[in-house]
């Protein structure tokens, strides 16, 4: 029996994922049948499924290195490895048969598009209230998920995501803010404004300028090349972000209510 490929929005990329184990589609309807799509696919992964090794890294070690020459971005972790070409527009992952090591792959090949296409991946809360989407960012330990689950308990407040949301322009100098198939919900939202999570011990706001603003928001921001390519390319999305979208220092102590 032919296996038909299964298609899935990425923050407005659809990636088409090709297996030779009808399980991981089965996997796939399973888990993210939001972001599931018949749309044109952007790119194409073939995954070739082997046999769960037994583990040879410590625990310490990282999930999985990634490396990005050229048009080449690769993965390799703990009997897992994948190879995608920018060229072809085409890559091939060889993992067991789990969902971690694709869903870490496919996020790494969304970067570049969407950073071409004038977005990023941004690490940071979304929710999505009646008028639109605001986004609170800021290190690990800052309060992101305390915030996103208080707002969610107020009424017509949705949570986008607790750990990463996708910002990206639809033209007009208008942006969204969306979720992804893992740790987040396929909700997209009109951005209002992005909150640089600080503690202290009232509530305040307080505007960012633009290069306030930047060095806030870098370090939060995705990248899968250290060429610095990305970055340049993340520069003068920032400085047309910053344009458009109202910015702020929220100071708050992440224990209280409000």
């Amino acid at each position: 029996q032919e296996l038909t490929p299964k298609r899935l929005a990425l923050a407005g990329i659809v990636g088409e994922v090709e297996a030779d184990d009808s399980s991981l589609y089965e996997l796939l309807d399973r888990t993210y049948p939001d972001f599931l799509t018949d749309a044109p696919p952007r790119f194409s992964l073939r995954v070739e499924h082997c046999p769960r090794p037994s583990p040879t890294r410590s625990p310490e070690s990282p999930f999985a290195t990634f490396t990005f020459r050229d048009s080449l971005f690769t993965m390799d972790g703990d009997g897992f490895s994948g190879v995608f070409d920018y060229g072809r527009n085409h890559g091939v992952l060889i993992q067991p048969p789990h969902l971690a090591a694709l869903e870490g792959f496919l996020t790494g090949i969304a970067i570049k598009y969407l950073l071409e296409d004038g977005g990023f991946l941004l690490h940071a809360a979304g929710v999505k209230a009646k008028t639109g989407g605001v986004v609170f960012f800021g290190p690990s330990g800052s309060g992101k998920t305390t915030l996103a689950e208080r707002l969610n308990e107020e009424d017509g407040v949705e949570v986008i995501s607790d750990e990463a949301v996708a910002l990206r322009p639809t033209g007009g100098g208008a942006y969204v803010v969306e979720g992804l198939p893992w740790r987040g919900r396929r909700i997209s939202a009109p951005l209002l404004g992005l909150f640089h999570l600080s503690p202290g011990p009232d509530l305040a706001f307080h505007p960012l300028g633009p290069r306030e603003f930047l060095r806030a928001l870098w370090p939060n921001v995705y990248f899968t090349d250290d060429g610095g390519g990305q970055f340049s390319c993340f520069l003068e999305i920032c400085e047309a972000l910053a344009g458009r979208v109202p910015c702020y220092r929220m100071e708050s102590d992440r224990n209280a209510r409000f």
